[in-house]
């Protein structure tokens, strides 16, 4: 990347392998009561994030 370039990073919620809306229930496209799902992003101490990028051969 050059600089003064910028990288956006969205974090999701997703069902493996699914199309449709996910409920983050068990029932997954099937469910009629949706959940918010909660993610945590770590930034330093024991359990920091971190985002790795590497190059397929």
């Amino acid at each position: 990347m050059a600089a003064g370039h910028q990288l956006r990073v969205d974090i999701a919620s997703a069902a493996n392998n699914l199309i449709f809306p996910n409920t983050n229930t068990e029932a997954g496209a099937d469910g009629n009561h949706p959940v918010t799902a909660h993610q945590t992003i770590y930034s330093g101490g024991k359990y920091s994030s971190r985002v790795v990028f590497s190059e397929e051969s």
